[in-house]
């Protein structure tokens, strides 16, 4: 038995009743769990997509992060991560290594509870509406993946380098600020060390000159 679930920012737009994914997120987050005792089949899940969707997905499957990534020639992709079942500490819980978030109680984990059994819900996108699969406590998952305050919109997910670096087209404005800011502060601190300097030379030559 294994459960499949909308996650991570995809779940944010579901639970927030979005109408579409986040202008600033470029992916969609699928998760797949399997029992750690179990083979998860993943090449096979590689396969099957290749050969249904060759002529417009790219299936590659990166198996020391436990992710199969999907992209489409429009430049979207979606991620399917890889969660094994096991226990951790005395907590039944679903694990990926690969999985670094700052809120997770147990890194790379979450409390199996929260997941199973998993819910259907009809999300509205745009027109249509789609049958997903959420996990079975959103607020406990989301909270430990975002923190309490999830609900609340914020401008761009700065807890990914990657999506400021692929996805700069809406985060240009905020990096030239940024870098900018930065190059005046390192101007100002090295314009003081060097006047700094120069007065450590200059004064005491001055005083030697003057008891002359």
């Amino acid at each position: 038995m294994c459960e499949q679930f909308l996650a991570d920012g995809t779940l944010l737009c579901v639970v927030r009743k979005y109408k579409t994914l986040m202008p600033w997120d470029q992916d969609t987050d699928f998760y797949i769990v399997y029992d750690v005792d179990e083979d998860p089949n993943a090449e096979d899940l590689v396969k099957r997509l290749r050969e249904h969707h060759a002529n417009d997905l790219e299936v590659v499957y990166h198996p020391a992060r436990h992710l199969v990534q999907v992209r489409h020639a429009s430049g979207g992709h979606g991620d399917m991560w890889l969660w094994a079942r096991r226990e951790i500490d005395g907590v039944k819980c679903i694990n990926n290594p690969d999985f670094t978030y700052r809120h997770l109680k147990i890194p790379g984990c979450f409390r199996y509870e929260w997941v199973a059994p998993t819910k259907v819900i009809n999300w509205n996108v745009g027109p249509e509406s789609l049958t997903v699969d959420i996990p079975n406590d959103t607020a406990s998952f989301l909270t430990d993946l975002f923190g309490p305050r999830y609900m609340e919109p914020y401008r761009s997910r700065m807890q990914c380098t990657e999506n400021f670096a692929v996805h700069a087209g809406s985060h240009w404005r905020y990096g030239y600020v940024f870098l900018g800011i930065l190059t005046m502060y390192v101007a100002y601190t090295y314009s003081l060390q060097y006047i700094e300097n120069k007065r450590a030379l200059i004064i005491p030559l001055w005083r030697r000159q003057a008891i002359k």
